[in-house]
């Protein structure tokens, strides 16, 4: 309501943390990832990632996808917590099972590219295919690198 201002709210950021704090201590998810958001992006607060983090940390153990692709990318860049590859893939995958196109996408590069996990093209190529089929934008080229690799294994694969 207080973030996009409804009928007769205006947008307030800082009543909407405010609300958005007390749901997520008693354990809302939703709540968590928002206010994960808003220390993300400084919405209503400073921005603090490391708040974000932890806000994000505990929507995705509850299950909340975004959020577990949200952990899976705090752990691969290890700029906030310390980087963690096996983290980063285990939340890029549960993310991934849920059908988040960003995660299945981001999971689908790491195994094209065998960066923190051994490189598997058809593992590459179905998380690629789900991230497509769920409208992520770059996933459609991400195949066709694949495929051309696949058609002309002599081809060096990073300059594609």
């Amino acid at each position: 309501m207080f973030f996009g201002g409804e009928g007769e709210f205006p947008q307030n950021y800082g009543e909407a943390v405010k609300w958005l704090r007390k749901a997520a201590e008693q354990g809302h998810r939703e709540a968590q990832f928002c206010l994960a958001h808003s220390y993300h992006g400084g919405f209503g607060v400073p921005k603090n990632n490391k708040k974000a983090f932890q806000w994000f940390l505990k929507a995705a153990e509850q299950g909340h996808a975004t959020s577990q692709r949200m952990a899976g990318i705090f752990y691969y860049e290890g700029n906030v917590v310390p980087k963690d590859d096996v983290a980063a893939v285990n939340w890029f995958q549960k993310a991934a099972d849920q059908k988040d196109a960003t995660a299945s996408y981001n999971l689908g590069c790491l195994y094209m590219a065998g960066k923190v996990v051994n490189q598997d093209f058809d593992k590459a190529l179905s998380l690629l295919e789900q991230a497509a089929a769920a409208g992520h934008e770059a996933a459609p080229q991400a195949i066709q690198n694949i495929k051309q690799f696949r058609d002309d294994p002599d081809a060096d694969f990073y300059a594609i």
